[in-house]
């Protein structure tokens, strides 16, 4: 799986979310960098790679990714690509006002659009 940060990203923006995911033990995170641009020093990071092997992980990504998000300053947009080409983003503007019932709705989601199976069914919460 890439993840890539959609707004103005820094490389340490990616650095922290590495150590999120790194936090919650998802395995085989490492940046991935892309030569400088012309009159600049020193590789960028422009992604992260992560190498997943169930649905479970797929879902701490997910929640790691939501988690990070909600509590960034900077109003970016994480786009998380599976190794088939699905993809899903998720936007620090729309996850920072959810509910804790909302949040785990939107991490079945990204988990189903990820692995193109359907959103477990969840009760309703009160």
């Amino acid at each position: 799986m890439e993840i890539r940060l959609v707004g103005a990203p820094t490389g340490d923006d990616y650095r922290s979310l590495r150590a999120e995911l790194l936090e919650r033990d998802v395995p085989g995170v490492t940046l991935g960098e892309r030569a400088p641009d012309p009159g600049t020093l020193g590789p960028v990071v422009d992604v992260l790679q992560v190498a997943l092997g169930s649905g479970a992980a797929v879902s701490s990504v997910a929640a790691a990714v939501i988690t990070w998000i909600r509590h960034r300053s900077a109003d970016l947009d994480v786009t998380m690509t599976a190794s088939d080409g699905r993809n899903v983003t998720v936007s620090a503007k729309r996850v920072r006002g959810l509910r804790a019932d909302e949040l785990l709705g939107e991490i079945d989601r990204m988990r189903a659009d990820l692995d193109g199976a359907a959103p477990p069914e969840r009760p309703e919460l009160d």
